[in-house]
């Protein structure tokens, strides 16, 4: 069959059966992705897609909605990688290397949700970061819940719990009995639950939702801060630029 214009997740199966399913990451697949010319996008940001289709094929993903067939697997975690669960498919089978999810269906034509944050600076408010036709697009609306990590630097423990008020309002009333409490980070928790995160760091329980701050947990909250003021920084350059573009618009209206 022609490999020419395949679609993101059906150049990626190519590239992993081409690598003899060694596993790689999102970043390796489109590397190689481009070199052979499989992919023809105009996106600023294609390797971006890619990574979340990958996630979104993955039988093993961390996204809320993934793919009711995957045909890939994550390996690791720092850093990720992706290969495939099967290497007996029928790999000349369009179906097969496209995916049922993206049969006819092109990249350009998805709005991707790749993150979400919130934080007093925003008014508590949620801001979701797209991959809107390959460009990155913000969308600030009400957050109605929260999952926070609070500090207790008295005993070294942390204490994730979920609230639908302001956070620092929970932070408030947890204080009135433990005044060494203070908030380390907060989630819309539509990017993570309470639960989710209860599960994840099981092992470290200490008791109900208090958890032993060790590394892994320490680790976890330095990657989500860095995501955050990553992304935080991003939209007030974006929203500079919008004003600044717009006061032009008005300038040159006048």
């Amino acid at each position: 069959m022609g490999y020419e214009n395949m679609t993101f997740i059906g150049a990626a199966k190519k590239i992993l059966i081409d690598c003899g399913n060694l596993p790689l990451t999102s970043n390796q697949i489109w590397e190689k992705i481009k070199e052979k010319g499989l992919v023809n996008t105009n996106g600023k940001t294609p390797w971006a897609s890619l990574n979340t289709i990958l996630l979104t094929h993955s039988q093993n993903s961390p996204v809320k909605t993934p793919s009711k067939v995957p045909t890939i697997e994550i390996i690791g975690s720092n850093p990720m990688k992706f290969r495939l669960l099967s290497l007996t498919e029928n790999i000349n089978d369009p179906n097969y290397l496209n995916g049922e999810d993206f049969i006819n269906k092109k990249i350009e034509d998805e709005k991707i949700l790749l993150y979400q944050i919130t934080s007093k600076s925003l008014n508590w408010k949620k801001l979701s970061v797209f991959n809107n036709n390959e460009n990155i697009e913000y969308l600030l609306s009400d957050c109605e819940e929260y999952t926070y990590i609070m500090e207790d630097k008295a005993h070294a423990t942390l204490k994730i719990g979920k609230t639908k008020n302001d956070p620092e309002s929970r932070l408030n009333q947890l204080k009135t009995g433990n005044p060494s409490i203070n908030i380390l980070h907060v989630f819309p928790s539509t990017q993570y639950s309470e639960s989710d995160l209860h599960q994840r760091f099981n092992d470290f329980q200490k008791d109900l939702e208090w958890y032993f701050y060790t590394k892994v947990l320490k680790t976890f909250l330095s990657i989500e801060i860095e995501k955050h003021e990553s992304i935080f920084n991003s939209f007030l350059i974006r929203e500079e630029l919008n004003n600044k573009e717009n006061h032009m618009l008005n300038f040159l209206l006048k």
